[in-house]
């Protein structure tokens, strides 16, 4: 697995854990949620990570969606 990928998708996780903490609007929280999801799926579809490593991504961030039910 490239590293440098993995380096990457740590970063946009951090950031996108960040702005659902501190976006007060459910929409923004939201935005920032499935942005980063289809990030994953962009990642997946270029052959940069494994369907397996996209499904693990994000499963680690699930919890997030309990910000903006």
């Amino acid at each position: 697995m490239d590293t440098d990928i993995e380096a990457i998708l740590e970063d946009m996780k951090q950031e996108t854990i960040r702005m659902v903490e501190q976006s007060e609007s459910t929409a923004s929280k939201a935005a920032w949620y499935w942005t980063h999801i289809g990030a994953l799926d962009m990642a997946r579809q270029l052959g940069l990570i494994a369907e397996e490593r996209r499904h693990e991504l994000c499963h680690e961030i699930e919890y997030l969606k309990e910000r903006f039910k």
